[in-house]
C-alpha cells in the first residue's frame, strides 16, 4: 500500500482549524473546551475523535468551532457496499449551534476513499460540505453523550465525480 501526501483541500481545513482556534475564548478555565470520540456507523463502521473550541454563549446557547475525524471500515465484514480492505475517512471543521439539548452543525468536509466503498469511487479525496443534527444529554457536570445525523456533500478533486454520505455518529463528549 503506498501513502498519498495530504490533498490541499486537507491542508486548507487543517489551516482554518488552527486560524479559528487561535482566535477562539482561552482553552480554560471552564467549558471552553471539548473532547470527543465515539461510534461511527454508515456506511461502514468505525470510530471518530474530536475537538470543540467555545466561540460564543449566553445562558440558553452556545456556539463552537467543531474539528473532529471518523475513520470507517466499509469492507465486507462490516458492511454489504464494500470489499476487503475499503475505508472512508471524513475530517470535518465548521460550527456548532447548541440550545435546550440539542445541536446543529455546518461546514466544510474532506473525504478519502480507499478501495472501491461504492458510494465513492476509491483511491480519490473529495472535498465539501457537512450538515448535521444531534440530541445530547448530560452525563453529569463535565460528561455528555448522544447520537448526531451527519448528511456529506463531496466532489472529488479533479475528476468532478460527487456523491452524498449519511454518518451516524454516537459521541461521548468530555467539558474541560
Amino acid at each position: 500500500m503506498t501513502t498519498r501526501a495530504p490533498s490541499r483541500a486537507a491542508l486548507l481545513v487543517l489551516a482554518l482549524a488552527l486560524l479559528f482556534v487561535g482566535g477562539c475564548a482561552a482553552p480554560t478555565p471552564g467549558d471552553d473546551f471539548e473532547l470527543s470520540t465515539g461510534l461511527s456507523v454508515a456506511p461502514g463502521a468505525g470510530a471518530v475523535v474530536g475537538f470543540a473550541q467555545r466561540i460564543h454563549a449566553t445562558p440558553r446557547e452556545r456556539y463552537d468551532l467543531v474539528l473532529d475525524w471518523s475513520r470507517q471500515s466499509v469492507d465486507a465484514a462490516v458492511s454489504p457496499i464494500g470489499d476487503e480492505g475499503d475505508t472512508l475517512d471524513f475530517i470535518r471543521l465548521g460550527v456548532r449551534y447548541r440550545r435546550a439539548g440539542w445541536s446543529a452543525r455546518f461546514g466544510a468536509a474532506w473525504v478519502r476513499a480507499q478501495g472501491d466503498p461504492e458510494r465513492l469511487p476509491g483511491g480519490r479525496d473529495y472535498g465539501g460540505a457537512h450538515f448535521g443534527l444531534g440530541r445530547e444529554f448530560a452525563l453529569g457536570e463535565r460528561f455528555l453523550t448522544g447520537p448526531e445525523v451527519l448528511v456529506h456533500y463531496v466532489d472529488s478533486e479533479g475528476t468532478g465525480t460527487s456523491g452524498v454520505l449519511t454518518e451516524f455518529v454516537w459521541r461521548l463528549t468530555w467539558r474541560l
